[in-house]
């Protein structure tokens, strides 16, 4: 298993301080449009966005981390500023598209007919000399683009190594997450999700229990102890206390008999009776609370 990630770069060759007063402006308003909240915490965030300047670029990582292509034409399209996405899927494909003015210009892939053969290459080197440095060329461009030996197993990361290395990114915060967390250049920006998810609702109403997972099937020598278990869930409202009743012709023809009844490893007493002349053995767990279940939104 190889390298999947994602992140976009804006090109900004002069002064970064106000193009990254823009961008923070932006990603809070958009998160908020989202329904996110920004926190001081980093225990509490669920999402993390580090704004990164390095160079002629500044990097954005942990927006739509897979799905760079969107954050490309957004972020050219609110800013006016060139946008280079990078992705690696599975460190086999290679995709890295520019972006202007929210439409991308070009894209380039080791693979772009991925999972067909022989793989297929795309991109215009050309379309990219207004974010190259001004001794690299379109043609230093497509070279690198070209897979070679050296690259394998894993081609994609070969060719990003020298992509990345051609436009001035810092390669190591490419790759590592870890790095990007460490970075002391980062501005760091931390939200919390505040979006009712489908889990979140919660069904109301009468307890309701279905069987759920997998049962075992009992298959036991003669006078030798087995233990039963049953999944179930609750897909109805909240309750608090079980009681459970068990009862059937195996107990009544006294062709199984129970030895003891346990609750997280402590021993349960249980009540044996008759009712219409079938046995029923029945527990009570009066302190126990099931919460409710989700709530059906079909």
């Amino acid at each position: 298993m190889g390298t999947t990630f994602g992140n976009i770069h804006l090109y900004v060759p002069v002064s970064h301080e106000d193009a990254i007063t823009f961008i923070i402006k932006l990603i809070r308003k958009t998160m908020l449009q989202e329904g996110f909240s920004e926190v001081d915490l980093l225990d509490d965030a669920t999402s993390t966005i580090n704004i990164i300047p390095s160079n002629s670029w500044i990097s954005i990582y942990g927006w739509n981390l897979t799905h760079s292509h969107q954050a490309g034409v957004f972020f050219s399209r609110e800013t006016s500023l060139p946008v280079v996405s990078i992705e690696s899927h599975d460190s086999d494909v290679a995709a890295v598209g520019l972006y202007e003015n929210g439409t991308q210009r070009d894209m380039y892939s080791n693979w772009i007919n991925y999972d067909n053969f022989p793989p297929e290459i795309s991109g215009t080197s050309e379309k990219w000399k207004g974010v190259l440095p001004e001794n690299v060329s379109s043609e230093d461009l497509a070279n690198a683009w070209q897979p070679n030996e050296d690259d394998y197993p894993f081609q994609a990361e070969g060719i990003l190594q020298r992509i990345v290395a051609l436009l001035q990114l810092d390669s190591q915060l490419i790759w590592d997450e870890a790095k990007v967390e460490e970075s002391k250049a980062a501005i760091r920006l931390k939200f919390r999700d505040t979006r009712v998810q489908a889990y979140d609702i919660r069904a109301d109403g009468l307890p309701k229990f279905e069987r759920y997972g997998y049962m075992e099937e009992v298959n036991s020598p003669v006078k030798e102890r087995f233990q039963i278990s049953l999944d179930g869930r609750n897909t109805g409202g909240l309750l608090k206390g079980v009681k459970v009743d068990i009862s059937g012709s195996a107990l009544d023809e006294e062709l199984v008999s129970f030895y003891n009844y346990m609750r997280q490893g402590n021993s349960l007493s249980s009540v044996q009776t008759l009712i219409d002349g079938h046995a029923h053995i029945r527990l009570d767990f009066e302190d126990v609370i099931i919460p409710a279940g989700i709530k059906d939104m079909r």
